[in-house]
C-alpha cells in the first residue's frame, strides 16, 4: 500500500539516507528532474538538483530537518539534468524505525511552474486591463473635447 501511495502521489518524493543521499524517488521527481530514477540513486539532494544560488539554502533546510525533525515550504529554483531550472516547494521530514532509531528523511516537492506560470498571464491580463481603460478614457476625452467645440460653435453663431 505505501508503495502504491509512493509512486501515485502527484508530488516528487525522495528518500534520503542518514548521510543526505537519495536511496529511492518516486517516478514523478525522476521524470520533473530529468533523470532515470536509478541514475538519482545514491545523488545528493540539497546540492545535486538546486541551483547554484540555492545551494546554501537548501542545506540549512536540509540542517533544519535534521535538527528540527521537520521543516516546511522552502523555495528553491531546481535544475534539471539538461540544465533547465523551474520553481518548487519542498518540506522534510526525519523517518524513525520503531525503536526510535534515525532510518533517513523523507523529502517532498511541488513544481511551481504552472503557477508562476499563470501569475505571468495575470500581470499580463491587468496591464491589457489598464491601457483599454486608458484608450477608453482617451476616446471618451477626445468625444468630449468634439462635443464641446461644436456646442462652442453653435454658440458662438446664435
Amino acid at each position: 500500500m505505501l508503495k502504491i501511495l509512493f509512486e501515485s502521489t502527484p508530488d516528487m518524493l525522495a528518500l534520503f539516507d542518514k548521510d543526505g543521499k537519495i536511496i529511492d524517488c518516486n517516478d514523478h521527481c525522476a521524470k520533473n528532474l530529468g533523470y532515470d530514477k536509478n541514475e538519482m540513486i545514491g545523488m545528493i539532494g540539497p546540492v545535486d538538483f538546486i541551483v547554484e544560488k540555492d545551494r546554501p539554502k537548501a542545506v540549512d533546510a536540509f540542517t533544519q530537518v535534521v535538527k528540527k525533525g521537520i521543516n516546511l515550504n522552502v523555495s528553491f529554483d531546481m535544475l534539471r539534468k539538461d540544465q533547465s531550472t523551474f520553481p518548487s516547494i519542498w518540506s522534510g521530514t526525519v523517518l524513525y524505525d520503531e525503536f526510535g532509531n534515525l532510518e533517513g528523511y523523507l523529502v517532498t516537492g511541488k513544481d511551481l511552474s504552472n503557477l508562476k506560470n499563470l501569475e505571468h498571464e495575470l500581470e499580463i491580463s491587468h496591464e491589457n486591463l489598464k491601457i483599454s481603460r486608458f484608450t477608453t478614457l482617451g476616446e471618451l476625452t477626445a468625444r468630449l473635447t468634439h462635443d464641446i467645440k461644436n456646442l462652442f460653435l453653435v454658440f458662438t453663431i446664435v
